[in-house]
């Protein structure tokens, strides 16, 4: 792992042990150059040995899964989380295919609505 990619990995773990958002700009498999605001529920690492980040994506208003070395840039911000979505409460196993179609195993989580 380079060593900027290991300073962007502590700081995204950070982030998500904080429970803070994170601005990013991805770079996604077909060259297309996005930024998103993201939460990070959960990290992974694919069978191809990619570390993944499993979010919420503000924009799609999903969660959805991005790659650590398509991060360029981010900006970790100092508010509490911005989504009103769900948080885990049980989890059972389940197979996932990431978008280079990497086969991984990640939990899927039941969840309950957090009061507004």
């Amino acid at each position: 792992m380079r060593k900027n990619s290991a300073n962007t990995l502590a700081h995204l773990l950070g982030a998500m042990a904080a429970g803070r958002a994170v601005t990013i700009r991805y770079i996604r498999k077909d060259g297309m150059v996005s930024r998103r605001r993201i939460e990070i529920h959960s990290v992974q690492v694919t069978s191809a040995g990619n570390i993944t980040f499993r979010a919420w994506d503000h924009r799609d208003e999903e969660m959805t899964t991005f790659r650590l070395d398509r991060i360029t840039h981010y900006t970790l911000h100092r508010t509490p989380k911005l989504a009103a979505y769900s948080f885990p409460t049980y989890a059972e196993v389940a197979e996932v295919v990431d978008e280079d179609g990497d086969v991984t195993e990640i939990r899927a989580w039941g969840t309950y609505e957090l009061a507004a």
